[in-house]
């Protein structure tokens, strides 16, 4: 109930997980739910549980090695490939090996059919094992193989070509690799998948295809016996034993019902701040305000903001600079998106450099500095974000994480919470740049840190306010 008001579906998803495993518990006892355990603990491979600084730490790695394996197979079919980070470069086409194209999908996909696959395949247990980690490296071969064959595409016919065939071809590699796994569990001699036989009849045998089935049907007539012994015999009265226990699951789940009823989403009773509010002259004419840019369809679906301001600023003279201000708002937890995440998708790899305490006339602003380093030239550029929560300034996503989950539990003010972020445009880390968006930072949260935090804001229920309309 208290993931359902915060929002949280992780925390829904492994809970509906916990209650099958109950269930099965109650309804069938601990010998059948010892059975059933690995079908159900399989189901966490559907619930994206992996945090986003490990997918952010392990994705690049394997995104760096597929784009050299990528390189070393074009090379070898003749095709002067060369590589630059994890851009490979054709004599008539150039790909770029984004986060989506890291093969860290395609690693997770691999590992989940590869988990299931070994469970059904009748083998020893080391073999089992050694089918399921020979995916990670397949994973890695065939995501290689996937770029390769769209360089390819791109070299021999356009790019645009390319582009058709890189949406489809994730399906053809992910088919290349359940294929491998399967030719591997021959190569290892492991007896059957689902009743199909994998291993060959002994040299010199002699046995017949009839035989063979014959032979599998007295096997698996000796694991139903085994079975038995070790669960018992299926019941015969199953109707009444069941109902006995679902007495209890049906009482839990009415109660589950009523507390999701009687649990409210939390709404806004402070008014949100819009766009007009921030000023177009910041700092007494110190930075101007350039072209609003507006949401993106994709991002709005995903964020669902209450409020969204993107605005380019360019410094006048004397102050030098050129600048991007983000403030996306709401009491929706999905406004506070990690800028680590959205970063690496556009090809980033984000630096953390510590929290900075900034004094400015509206009271201390604190940001988390970092510094984004582009993966296809090394380039950097300076930013500094913040969270905003309850009228408290917070630097990191997890204690961001932290500070909503007590709000999901003891409630909260109606203030809407921030995402604040200040990107210096001008490439370099140095002290120079780093001085520029301390300016222009300062001058920023002189005007909106009052209202961001609800300090000067006039306390008024507030109607929802609509979201802003993508282009």
């Amino acid at each position: 109930m208290f993931a359902h008001r915060a929002d949280v579906t992780l925390t829904m998803s492994i809970s509906f997980i916990i209650f099958l495993v109950g269930c099965s518990l109650v309804l069938a006892g601990k010998q059948m739910t010892r059975a059933l355990l690995f079908p159900m603990l399989f189901l966490f491979t559907m619930i994206p549980v992996v945090p986003n600084s490990i997918i952010n730490t392990v994705a690049f790695p394997i995104q760096l090695n597929s784009a050299k394996l990528a390189t070393v197979m074009l090379n070898v079919l003749g095709l002067d490939a060369v590589r630059n980070g994890v851009t490979i470069r054709l004599p008539d086409y150039t790909l770029a090996v984004e986060l989506p194209c890291s093969g860290f999908k395609t690693l997770i996909g691999l590992l989940s059919f590869a988990g299931a696959f070994a469970y059904l395949v009748q083998a020893p247990r080391p073999k089992q094992w050694a089918i399921f980690l020979f995916s990670a490296p397949l994973a890695v071969v065939v995501n290689a193989l996937r770029i390769a064959l769209i360089g390819i595409v791109g070299q021999a016919f356009s790019a645009r070509a390319a582009q058709a065939f890189h949406d489809y071809s994730g399906f053809i590699v992910l088919i290349l690799g359940f294929m491998a796994l399967f030719s591997f569990a021959r190569l290892l001699r492991c007896e059957s998948f689902l009743g199909i036989p994998l291993a060959d009849p002994p040299p010199g045998s002699g046995e017949t295809p009839e035989e063979a089935r014959e032979r599998e049907r007295r096997r698996r007539e000796a694991e139903q016996r085994e079975m038995d012994a070790r669960y018992g015999p299926p019941r015969q009265s199953t109707l009444p034993h069941l109902a006995r226990g679902l007495y209890p699951v049906i009482g839990l789940l009415a109660l589950a019902c009523v507390g999701a009823g009687m649990v409210r989403k939390p709404h806004l009773q402070h008014p949100i701040l819009r766009a007009e509010d921030v000023p177009k002259a910041l700092g007494g004419g110190g930075w101007t305000a350039g072209e609003d840019i507006p949401i993106q369809k994709d991002v709005q679906d995903l964020l669902q903001p209450l409020t969204w301001i993107n605005r380019t600023y360019l410094a006048n003279f004397p102050k030098t600079g050129a600048f991007d201000l983000l403030i996306s708002g709401g009491n929706n937890r999905h406004v506070f998106h990690d800028p680590h995440e959205c970063f690496m998708g556009n090809g980033f790899l984000l630096h953390d450099r510590g929290v900075r305490r900034i004094e400015t006339p509206a009271g201390p602003l604190v940001v988390q500095e970092t510094v984004a380093e582009r993966m296809r030239d090394k380039s950097r550029e300076l930013m500094m974000f913040v969270y905003v929560v309850e009228g408290e300034q917070i630097q990191t996503p997890a204690r961001l994480h932290a500070r909503m989950m007590w709000q999901a539990v003891f409630g909260e003010s109606g203030r809407p919470s921030y995402f604040v972020r200040f990107r210096q445009w001008n490439k370099g880390d140095n002290e120079e740049r780093r001085r520029e968006l301390i300016e222009f930072a300062r001058a920023v949260w002189s005007e909106v840190g009052p209202l961001v935090t609800a300090k000067s804001a006039p306390l008024r229920t507030a109607a929802r306010a609509p979201a802003p309309q993508a282009r």
